[in-house]
């Protein structure tokens, strides 16, 4: 077992003090132990199987993700928010982890920080909602709000053109669009400006694996 493997165990499965020792001897490592944590997380979220209200493991470890700030958590995190809504009891702390996360990728809003954002628009476009179990795409729906709202903050305060790859991605559609996006394509178009900003000629390395317009109607 590796040093990084003995904290994130000691993380899950430690008393409380050791846990408290644990979650910091990770947070020194830094960047460095995402993938460790990320193993971790995955296993924790296979036990749960989608029934278990209150997870303390799957918090813990979320939590520490999303205190790194590192964009590559994006998806897992949004995967833990998605477990507040399993029953009508109060597990609102589910999202706390996404939404530390989201700040922080908003705070920095670097060019990979931005495509890791619009990647999870490309991927929740790429499911129809008839592909989610009954409820899920609510829950989805949400989450996916929540990266959306970030994309829409980081374009009022400096409106790169690079982010009008997005605008397509938030288009309303019958098969694809959750009640939770309607009227965020009109906003992010509004705060672009998109009659006054090209869309980019050549999309930065960051945006390279990403869909990009490429006529006037599909950039609107």
């Amino acid at each position: 077992m590796t040093e990084v493997e003995g904290w994130v165990q000691q993380l899950i499965h430690g008393e409380r003090e050791v846990r408290v020792q644990a979650e910091a001897q990770l947070l020194s490592l830094g960047e460095r132990v995402v993938p460790e944590l990320h193993r971790a997380l995955e296993k924790e979220l296979r036990k749960t199987q989608g029934l278990i209200l209150s997870y303390d493991p799957v918090l813990r470890l979320a939590e520490v993700l999303a205190a790194l700030g590192d964009r590559r958590s994006l998806s897992l995190l949004i995967r833990v928010a998605q477990l507040r809504q399993k029953s009508m009891a109060n597990t609102d702390h589910f999202i706390v982890p996404l939404n530390g996360l989201l700040q922080q990728l908003e705070a920095r809003a670097d060019a990979q920080d931005c495509a890791a954002l619009i990647e999870i628009l490309v991927r929740f476009r790429q499911q129809p909602l008839s592909s989610f179990p009954t409820g899920s795409d609510s829950l989805l729906g949400w989450s996916v709000q929540q990266v959306a709202l970030a994309i829409i903050r980081i374009a009022e305060r400096d409106p790169k053109p690079e982010l009008r790859v997005a605008l397509p991605l938030l288009r309303y559609s019958f098969l694809y669009t959750p009640l939770d996006l309607m009227g965020l394509h009109k906003r992010l178009k509004v705060v672009l400006g998109s009659e006054d900003l090209p869309l980019p000629a050549t999309p930065s390395e960051a945006f390279e694996s990403l869909p990009i317009p490429t006529t006037s109607e599909e950039a609107t």
